[in-house]
């Protein structure tokens, strides 16, 4: 039940990071667009950050189809950290 939880806010997480680089709400781009030159448009930035994007939407489909990878990390870590 509880890995359950945890796997469903990963999810949730994993979706919600990604709609910060995708319209129609974008704050990263808007304020990467706000340090940027004033003659650098919207497109440039958009075109930079596709990589990313198509880097960031396996991720949610991965989520869903290995559970374990949601929690896997985490627990890694936390396991090294116990082990300081």
């Amino acid at each position: 039940m509880q890995d359950d939880r945890r796997r469903r806010r990963s999810l949730v997480l994993a979706v919600i990071q990604t709609s910060y680089l995708t319209r129609p709400m974008a704050p990263a781009i808007f304020h990467l667009r706000s340090i940027a030159p004033k003659d650098m448009t919207y497109g440039p930035i958009y075109r930079r950050v596709l990589p990313l994007m198509a880097a960031q939407g396996p991720v949610p489909a991965a989520f869903l189809l290995v559970p374990e990878l949601a929690t896997w990390l985490p627990s890694l870590l936390v396991g090294l950290l116990v082990g300081l």
